[in-house]
């Protein structure tokens, strides 16, 4: 017999112990992976504030090392599989300035000699987190 054919031999009280059941399971598995990638988000956020010797993360900051900060985590996230939505909200940003980010971080990239402390942090945080 298969779980299918199971579930329907069972009564009418058992099937609604077992949604009830299934549903609890669910919600609890749904609350543990979102708070599993929010750990990791603050994780990634506070080895980056680490590496640049900032105390810690600050949305609001335009000091240029809190702007390093930002780009370098966003650009971490992203390469996790994160989307630019989940990554601003996470970050408290809106999309389109994770996309910015995203530009930036090719910039660094593609012209290191100008970027020197950008992209050696970059390296470093990247080999950490195994992003490409």
């Amino acid at each position: 017999m298969n779980l299918i054919e199971t579930i329907q031999a069972l009564s009418l009280q058992e099937k609604e112990e077992l949604y009830s059941h299934i549903g609890q399971l669910i919600l609890e598995e749904k609350f543990y992976k979102e708070n599993e990638r929010l750990r990791k988000t603050e994780e990634i956020k506070m080895a980056v504030c680490s590496a640049m010797g900032v105390s810690a993360y600050d949305p609001t900051n335009r000091k240029r090392q809190n702007v390093i900060v930002r780009v370098i985590t966003a650009n971490v996230l992203l390469g996790r599989g994160c989307t630019e939505n989940s990554v601003g909200k996470a970050m408290g940003k809106d999309r389109s300035t994770i996309y910015h980010y995203k530009e930036t971080m090719n910039t660094w990239i593609k012209y290191p000699g100008f970027y020197k402390e950008e992209v050696t942090i970059w390296n470093k945080i990247k080999q950490e987190y195994e992003t490409d």
